[in-house]
């Protein structure tokens, strides 16, 4: 049951893949896609280099190193923005918070 202006898709499979999106949450305020994952610890943003070498960035969850987890993401909310283009609808990426301590 969702407030009137929300629609909610779940489990969509990507085409031409085995992929899919977990949830894709449509707004008054636009399209969001949320990946979603049951991982034990916060999330941490390490950051490494900057001065002599390159920065670098990477996404933490406990001791799980989840950066790629962002680039698959990244890649589905491309994948909606092309098919809703059209429309000129912003979308957006969420990830639903990990649990556990």
């Amino acid at each position: 049951m969702a407030p009137d202006g929300l629609a909610v898709l779940h489990d969509r499979l990507i085409p031409g893949s085995k992929a899919n999106i977990d949830h894709i949450a449509i707004t008054p305020g636009g399209i969001w896609v949320i990946d979603a994952k049951r991982y034990k610890g916060g999330p941490q943003l390490k950051i490494e280099g900057g001065i002599l070498r390159p920065r670098v960035e990477r996404l933490l969850v406990g001791r799980r190193d989840c950066t790629k987890l962002v680039d698959g993401v990244l890649k589905q909310v491309d994948l909606v923005r092309d098919l809703v283009g059209m429309f000129r609808l912003p979308v957006c990426c969420a990830s639903s918070k990990p649990t556990g301590p």
